[in-house]
């Protein structure tokens, strides 16, 4: 008997001396940072496999910041808590779009064993790429739009409504066709799954009926001071007969109309008006004018 019990206490303490620590950081991470910095909530999914409780555990990241005020940025900077084993994501300041981070994970447990493991996050930011999304066109053309949304994780992937007069809805730079006025806006979403939370995505396409004429280079027909941000003059001298005018917004919403009384010197007010353009029609006697106007 104490044979056996001599054999067990060896047992054991070779057991205890030669126990082996183990962590699993887990598999790398990717994170949804939206137009203002949010980010998505994200846990570490770390686990202890082997070893003996209880256990301290550090994490530690390094990121060189090249400011003279905060040369580096350490995992505290980053993580809620550096001790717990599932730490919480918590900031991505001086990472870029799709830069890879790597945390590495310590852990000791009460045999003084250690191990570590690491394990890198890596935050996909959309950016907004700059474009004039006001297009007008002639009934009948074609326009060549494109997503102003860049950045993010690649591929990139598109979805276009409404699915009106458009070549095709899943391609980055779909040519557009449409008989009326139209609003075309794109969802984009990258290859992990973050969507893109910009707004100011959507294109205005006007569309100009072919029976309008353009006032442009039109030698009896004035409209002035353009831009303008409360009077606007309407003159047309080679006519006797009244006209009439209306506004519109480049989403084809009226917003002002009225009667031109006399050939010359019409003045219309127009402080009411969002500073923004505005698209105008004149019709005098038979003929139908239109054309940009920019409100101050």
């Amino acid at each position: 008997m104490k044979i056996l019990n001599f054999i067990l206490f060896f047992y054991l303490l070779h057991f205890v001396a030669y126990c082996q620590c183990n962590v699993d950081a887990g598999e790398d991470i990717f994170i949804c940072v939206d137009k203002f910095g949010v980010l998505d909530s994200t846990n570490f999914k770390a686990e202890i496999i082997e070893g003996t409780s209880p256990y301290t555990i550090k994490w530690e990241a390094e990121k060189i910041t090249g400011l003279q005020s905060i040369p580096v940025l350490t995992a505290s900077d980053y993580l809620l808590d550096t001790t717990i084993l599932q730490g919480l994501v918590i900031n991505d300041d001086f990472l870029e779009n799709n830069e890879p981070f790597q945390f590495k994970l310590t852990v000791e447990d009460s045999a003084g064993k250690i191990c570590s493991d690491s394990v890198q996050i890596t935050y996909s930011k959309f950016a907004l790429l700059p474009e004039f999304l006001e297009r007008e066109i002639d009934q009948g053309d074609t326009l060549e739009i494109n997503a102003i949304v860049g950045n993010g994780i690649p591929p990139l992937s598109y979805l276009w409504s409404p699915n009106y007069n458009i070549d095709n809805t899943s391609n980055s730079n779909p040519h557009v066709w449409p008989d009326t006025t139209t609003i075309y806006d794109v969802i984009v979403t990258d290859a992990v799954g973050c969507v893109s939370s910009w707004g100011g995505t959507a294109w205005t396409v006007f569309v100009r009926p072919v029976s309008v004429a353009s006032i442009s280079g039109n030698s009896h027909l004035d409209i002035y001071p353009n831009p303008s941000s409360d009077l606007l003059t309407i003159s047309f001298p080679t006519s006797t007969e009244a006209g009439t005018y209306s506004i519109f917004s480049l989403d084809g919403r009226l917003k002002m109309q009225g009667v031109l009384d006399l050939p010359i010197n019409n003045s219309i007010i127009i402080s009411q008006l969002d500073p923004r353009i505005h698209l105008i029609e004149v019709q005098i006697e038979k003929e139908v004018f239109m054309e940009k106007i920019v409100v101050k």
